[in-house]
Formats: structure tokens, sequence, C-alpha cells
């Protein structure tokens, strides 16, 4: 994350400031990074399951079924990908939605952005310790054995993956949804010439 933020303010958008085309000659616009973000996260739980998928039939025919300590004769190198992606999604996203807070709400309203992001961050915990919660109850029912068993080798961490990323692709059209019912991101200027307007017009 901190490496693509650096690269991003410092080599990329230099770069396409000097692009032929005027939507991207100063970078991305705070919807798109956020869009972007949010289809990163979709991309990296993809990739997380198949993963995962693959992991957990190696285990199963190097017999480590009941072994959760056991060693698969599998590469670190698989789960770098999806913690690549996942920390583009954060800088993508996060910085994202600072900036559109920062310069969507008027200025006496600037010290409350940082607290949205918190705030979203907050319920998202709380979020996914409820999915976790009933993807355990849901799926041991009948006596079967949970996605999220102690042992991997037996659960089924690819399929919660895959419920994570069918998630966040609805996530993404919902983005989708909430991006073209707000439509274009206004300048503070033009909020606070508005106020200033209103202000003048109550005061006459």
């Amino acid at each position: 994350m901190a490496i693509w933020i650096a690269f991003y303010d410092r080599i990329l958008v230099p770069l396409l400031s000097k692009s032929k085309h005027s939507r991207t000659r100063g970078g991305f616009t705070l919807k798109q990074r956020m869009g972007i973000g949010i289809a990163l996260t979709f991309l990296a739980q993809i990739i997380a399951a198949e993963v995962e998928r693959r992991r957990r039939n190696l285990a199963i025919r190097e017999g480590l079924v009941g072994n959760p300590k056991g060693t698969v004769t599998m590469s670190a190198w698989w789960p770098v990908p999806q913690l690549c992606l996942t920390g583009l999604a954060e800088a993508f996203n996060a910085i994202g939605q600072i900036e559109f807070y920062y310069t969507q709400f008027p200025k006496r309203m600037s010290s409350i952005a940082m607290a949205f992001l918190a705030v979203g961050f907050g319920v998202c915990n709380l979020l996914a310790g409820l999915i976790v919660t009933v993807v355990k109850d849901i799926t041991q029912r009948g006596g079967r054995q949970s996605w999220l068993a102690s042992d991997p080798n037996i659960g089924h961490y690819d399929y919660y993956y895959g419920l994570l990323a069918i998630l966040s692709g609805v996530d993404l059209l919902y983005f989708f949804a909430c991006s073209w019912a707000y439509g274009s991101t206004q300048d503070i200027d033009m909020w606070e010439d508005e106020e200033l307007r209103i202000n003048k017009t109550v005061l006459m």
C-alpha cells in the first residue's frame, strides 16, 4: 500500500499529466479510485479462493487430512498476488475516500471527514465477524464439517473466499449505483459559493 501510494503520486500522476487525453491528465478521479479499489478487492478474493482450492487439494493428496500443522509442498509465493492486490485496493479505496470526503464536504464539515472513514472500517469489522459466525453456524449444521474448521484441510476456506468474492461483486455493483446516483463530484468551491449565495440571500 505504501509503495503504491508513492508510485501513484510521484510517477503515475506525472506520466498521466503528459497524456493527450484530458480526462486522465490529473490521474484517476475520486470515484474511479474507489471503484478500482473495490474491483481489486473482488479480484483478490477470487484469486484467494483459487489458491486455497489448490492448496487444499494438494494437502489431501499428500495425506494431510486431520493434520492441520502439516506442511504442504507448495510455494509460499502463491498468496503474494492476492496480498498485493489487497494492498493496492486499500491504497485506491482508502485514499480515494479520504480525498472524496475532504473535497465534497463543506469546509466547516471537514473535521468529520476522517471520522467517516473510521466509522466505515469499524462497521466492516463488525460485519466481518458476523459473516464468520453465520458461515460457521450454517455450514456445520447436520453434523457436517464447517467451512471454517480448525483444520483447513478438512474445512472449505476456498468456499469462504468464494463467498467473500460474491459479496465484493455485489458491493461493486452497489458502488456503481451510488456513483451514478451521486452524479459528478463537484469541487468544494462550488459548495462554498452556493452556501455564500444562500447566506447573502437570507441576509437581504
